[in-house]
């Protein structure tokens, strides 16, 4: 993300950061072209204010190195302006009181046209050994298990969505309270909920279910022990 500000950037970073995504704030096009230098970038949330200091190849019909969207940090722009900065190469606008939730579908929505492959990445989290995937696009669980593959299919949006938080920082703690603030966003969850649902979860995943451990006083973590 490029933009002289702090918000809505920082909030949208934190929002994709317990998503999952990988997010950087830039304030100028130099920061910009020194992330780049990094590695590629995949996806470009600039600020309307910003977008003359993009690097060359960085947007649309300039390049194909990167999807570009564009936002508005100072207010509303005419539809007048927004028609010719997308005519102009950049691949969508958004406004700065956008939904994040509707911010992350837009980003798949560019990475699948510009980007399949990063895409897919997103969309699928499995472990380091890859004796497990979550599919959260398509909402299953792919085990491996006597040489073979095993779908785990009918799991909750929860369920799934907290296995996907465990197994995508395998190894790490993932506190409770974390828990609660990337699933279920918005709503007042007690940990005793959560608990119900690791609980739930352990039993779907049958043998795999010993993996999810409790770390007593903290949260739970997701460790191939079998």
């Amino acid at each position: 993300m490029i933009s002289r500000g702090i918000e809505p950037c920082r909030s949208w970073a934190a929002f994709l950061a317990r998503r999952g995504w990988n997010v950087r704030i830039c304030h100028s096009g130099g920061e910009l072209r020194q992330a780049a230098g990094c590695g590629p970038l995949n996806l470009v949330i600039v600020d309307e204010t910003l977008a003359g200091e993009l690097p060359a190849g960085a947007a649309g019909k300039r390049g194909p190195t990167a999807a570009v969207i564009l936002f508005s940090g100072t207010g509303t722009l005419p539809n007048k302006k927004i028609a010719e900065y997308l005519q102009g190469g950049f691949d969508d606008f958004v406004g700065s009181d956008i939904d994040p939730r509707i911010l992350e579908a837009k980003l798949l929505v560019n990475l699948r046209w510009a980007l399949p492959s990063a895409a897919r990445t997103l969309e699928e989290v499995r472990s380091r050994s890859g004796r497990i995937r979550v599919n959260k696009s398509r909402r299953i669980v792919f085990l491996k298990k006597n040489g073979g593959c095993l779908e785990v299919p009918g799991l909750t949006r929860i369920q799934l969505e907290i296995l996907a938080l465990l197994v995508g920082r395998e190894g790490a703690v993932v506190e409770r309270r974390f828990i609660v603030e990337t699933v279920w966003r918005d709503k007042e969850v007690n940990f005793q909920n959560v608990d119900k649902h690791v609980e739930l979860l352990r039993a779907r995943l049958g043998c795999y279910g010993g993996n999810i451990e409790t770390v007593y006083g903290a949260g739970y973590r997701y460790r191939e022990t079998k």
